[in-house]
């Protein structure tokens, strides 16, 4: 499985209208399997699994940012 970098992670937001189709939503999903992987939306963070949670902790903030940026960026975009 191919580690994060902010393409995939830009490309695993998907956006989706509120309910009273007055906003727009994205879910993150975040997954810390038995074996040390740590992933965002499927993606794994950490390339060893004996690094564990250290290394997702740290590469953490700059994955949360690029889908925060790309969900802005569609909903800007959807907007207009």
């Amino acid at each position: 499985m191919p580690l994060a970098n902010e393409g995939r992670l830009r490309d695993s937001v998907k956006i989706t209208r509120t309910a009273q189709q007055k906003g727009w939503q994205t879910t993150v999903k975040l997954t810390i399997y038995d074996n040390g992987i740590v992933g965002i939306n499927d993606i794994p963070l950490n390339p060893n699994p004996s690094q564990g949670v250290d290394v997702a902790d740290e590469r953490m903030p700059g994955a949360l940012r690029a889908i925060v940026d790309e969900f802005k960026r569609r909903v800007e975009a959807e907007s207009s």
